[in-house]
């Protein structure tokens, strides 16, 4: 499945208005995103990234060992479209709560400055190098979840164009059924059940989504339905968290049957950080990405 958050203008204006009435506790969480979401649609149709050819060792690698299509942190970037961006992006968060008003301040004077290497940064996230992009974000004066936040937003068309393009060389569903994905090797950021009641999984870096078995922990591979197991709330009847006792870690998952809005993976991640907060409470470790759970 590609892309399916992407949302016309009115569809997502309508979707946040929702939001909005339903979950008021997140109205600071939803601008930003809004304005995010309606700026990276304008930032894929601008964005040229170096065509992504595969060899076919890697394809025979990836048939045979369960090896990802891609190394998330050989993806070839248009990287003036993502600093354009990463300034507009920082140009949005000025109007929201303090920190984010402070944090985009200073990012887009850095960057406007020249002082700010974006190809870096990003090059550190793609290559899931969290301590030395905290470090050296840190080391600058800079907010790095904020940072990593903007970057990642501003890379994710060129990702999206790659996907697009490569889609044809990923397996089907029933061939890879892994806890990884099978485009970029990331982990998980949501589990969904859909109409049939089979499950997939939605890729926290390039957003594909993939087939897994309904009894299954992404991170460990556990299948013991013994030690598998979810919590949920009869008030919200979408949500449910997994949870895996092998490897003390657990997974939000989206009940589409019960969804009544159009599905946005960020939005829905980003509008249960209170699920997040009982599933830490309980022990359980969150292995999602820092510009994932934004709340």
């Amino acid at each position: 499945m590609l892309l399916p958050e992407r949302l016309s203008p009115s569809q997502l204006t309508q979707l946040f208005e929702t939001v909005h009435t339903t979950k008021p506790a997140y109205a600071e969480i939803c601008s930003l995103l809004k304005k995010i979401f309606s700026l990276q649609e304008g930032g894929l149709s601008a964005c040229r990234p170096p065509v992504m050819s595969i060899v076919e060792t890697r394809l025979d690698a990836q048939r045979q060992g369960g090896l990802p299509l891609i190394e998330k942190g050989q993806i070839l970037v248009d990287w003036p479209s993502m600093e354009s961006l990463f300034q507009r992006l920082c140009a949005a968060a000025l109007g929201e709560n303090a920190l984010m008003e402070a944090a985009g301040t200073t990012l887009l004077e850095r960057c406007q400055s020249g002082k700010l290497d974006l190809k870096h940064f990003g090059t550190l996230l793609m290559n899931d190098d969290w301590p030395l992009f905290e470090q050296q974000a840190v080391g600058s004066d800079l907010q790095s979840e904020v940072l990593a936040l903007l970057t990642y937003h501003s890379i994710w068309p060129s990702v999206a164009i790659h996907l697009n393009g490569l889609k044809g060389h990923l397996p089907e569903n029933e061939d890879w059924q892994l806890g990884y994905c099978p485009f970029c090797g990331s982990h998980p950021m949501l589990s969904l059940l859909a109409e049939d009641g089979g499950r997939s999984l939605v890729c926290s870096f390039c957003r594909h989504t993939w087939t897994v078995p309904r009894i299954f922990c992404p991170y460990c591979q556990n299948r013991d339905a013994e030690t598998l197991g979810y919590f949920f709330s009869e008030a919200e009847p979408e949500y449910r968290v997994h949870t895996c006792q092998k490897c003390k870690s657990y997974l939000k998952s989206i009940d589409l049957r019960q969804l009544l809005r159009p599905f946005h993976p960020f939005l829905e991640a980003a509008i249960t950080a209170h699920l997040d907060m009982r599933a830490r409470e309980d022990g359980y470790l969150d292995r999602t990405p820092v510009w994932v759970n934004i709340g």
